[in-house]
């Protein structure tokens, strides 16, 4: 799976334990199914094309056809990885994070809400 890599950080420190990635619809405008498995272990890479920093195991993914992003709690931004100093989540930080990925932010965007757990880090 593939993250920025100051987020592959988060999650080989174990700051960061969920993710979301958008919906894709096919020609007629239909969700398609997560790409992503419970159970299923895969490489965590910091970019496409690089080297695997570690692998991570799939744990659950959010019922087809996904959910909306919506705006999140505290506590859900703490698991995206975006942390205050003390612990407590950061929603605007991860808000502004995602406007940088995909331009904007809309809380109606449908996502796949993917948690996982670290199986091991790369030396």
């Amino acid at each position: 799976m593939i993250f920025a890599p100051d987020l592959c950080e988060k999650i080989l420190a174990g700051e960061k334990t969920v993710t979301r990635r958008r919906v894709k619809y096919d020609d007629q405008g239909r969700a398609l199914p997560c790409r992503y498995k419970v159970g299923k272990v895969y490489a965590i890479q910091p970019g496409r094309g690089k080297k695997a920093v570690g692998r991570m195991r799939v744990t659950l993914v959010s019922p087809y056809p996904g959910e909306p992003l919506g705006r999140l709690s505290d506590l859900q931004a703490a698991l995206e990885g975006f942390q205050f100093i003390l612990g407590d989540g950061d929603p605007v930080a991860f808000e502004d994070y995602w406007r940088r990925l995909y331009g904007s932010y809309n809380p109606r965007t449908m996502v796949w809400r993917i948690e996982f757990e670290l199986v091991e880090a790369s030396p």
